[in-house]
């Protein structure tokens, strides 16, 4: 079984410039492309956090779960916290 070796904390906590007819960033799409890419290849079943930092310096939280395909945002980090422990007891 094939392991990932990028390290996904150094794509995480990057600012990038979003593009206003989209909403979204061109940092953002291709650090889903490679999350997606990479949990293909490592076969990973864990879920993914990542920080996204606005332009106006409001952060939000992106989730992601493998396991079931649920995705979601969330304002707080505490927020994201929850939503792991209730899937952790599920």
């Amino acid at each position: 079984m094939l392991k990932a070796t990028i390290p996904f904390t150094a794509l995480n906590n990057h600012t990038a410039t979003h593009d206003h007819a989209t909403g979204n960033s061109w940092w953002e799409a291709l650090q889903e492309s490679v999350h997606h890419f990479m949990t293909a290849l490592a076969g990973s079943q864990e879920p993914h956090v990542s920080k996204i930092q606005h332009r106006d310096g409001h952060i939000t939280w992106a989730v992601s779960d493998p396991m079931t395909g649920y995705r979601n945002t969330f304002a707080t980090e505490q927020d994201v916290r929850v939503w792991l422990e209730q899937r952790y007891y599920q």
